[in-house]
């Protein structure tokens, strides 16, 4: 009997991680070879150490990344549930990878309209202000998103359109709901001009899901110690990505947080524009 074809949403920063850390194994394995060769103990003792760190490291880090968050689809799937759109609406999925959370709001909008965007090919955007390469799902194309949407039959649904977050080529108030789904973590300073676009483009009634990291036990072991420790002592990510940022962040952007949930190494928050006073 034949089995039915799965899409495929790949993960983010997968074929380096791996690569990283493959290195410490090889370098340990190196170094204790190398000891026992020319008999220097404490060269083979400190091989097996940067061995033992590889393996335990890749241990912890295949558990963060594919056990403890739990299923991602379902999470989607609650996001999406949860913005609940009109089901004829029209929802903008931004930096949508490999198209889970587009392929699942078309789901909900199932006579309606879903725009995901991402940057595919820097080279067809020259006003791109920030473009983060390794941040890319592995085996990242538009081709690829377009063929999961046609696995799950939302084909016809999806308008996947390679675009600039920072300058959305889409008039004001036209979405109904908007997700964005492990983006903003990436951007730095550029995730407010990226969320001054998602408040133009949004209706006065509509709702935005942010989805992306915190930090926590959790995330330590996903980016693994040593690029955490990296990206701390460099005042990068590991450091900004705390619940108290992501709170100030959508409230500098002026958006209303409605809700706010910590899963794991995961914060979700469902924003709205604040009601305008009246005019007396």
């Amino acid at each position: 009997m034949r089995t039915r074809e799965r899409p495929r949403y790949g993960y983010y920063f997968l074929r380096s991680q791996l690569v990283i850390l493959s290195l410490f194994e090889a370098i340990g394995i190196a170094l204790i070879l190398a000891g026992r060769t020319i008999h220097f103990g404490s060269l083979t003792w400190f091989g097996l150490g940067i061995m033992g760190y590889g393996l335990i490291t890749t241990l912890l880090w295949f558990l963060a990344r594919f056990v403890i968050p739990g299923n991602r689809i379902d999470l989607a799937r609650s996001v999406l549930k949860d913005l609940s759109p009109p089901t004829d609406g029209k929802v903008l999925d931004i930096g949508c990878g490999l198209g889970l959370y587009a392929i699942e709001a078309a789901r909900v909008v199932p006579t309606g309209e879903v725009v995901a965007i991402d940057v595919w090919d820097p080279r067809e955007l020259p006003a791109l202000s920030f473009f983060h390469g390794p941040s890319r799902p592995s085996g990242h194309s538009r081709e690829r998103a377009k063929r999961n949407a046609t696995i799950e039959k939302v084909e016809n649904q999806i308008h996947f359109l390679n675009m600039d977050a920072g300058h959305l080529n889409f008039p004001e108030r036209s979405f109904d709901a908007i997700t964005c789904a492990f983006v903003l973590g990436h951007l730095g300073h550029y995730a407010r001009k990226v969320l001054a676009e998602v408040n133009r483009v949004l209706k006065d009634d509509g709702q935005v899901a942010i989805v992306d990291n915190v930090r926590d036990f959790t995330y330590f072991l996903l980016s693994t110690p040593h690029l955490f420790v990296l990206s701390y002592l460099r005042n990068s990510k590991a450091r900004r990505l705390t619940i108290e940022y992501w709170i100030s962040l959508v409230e500098q952007s002026g958006f209303k947080a409605t809700r706010i949930r910590k899963l794991r190494s995961i914060i979700w928050i469902r924003l709205i524009k604040p009601e305008k006073p009246a005019i007396s």
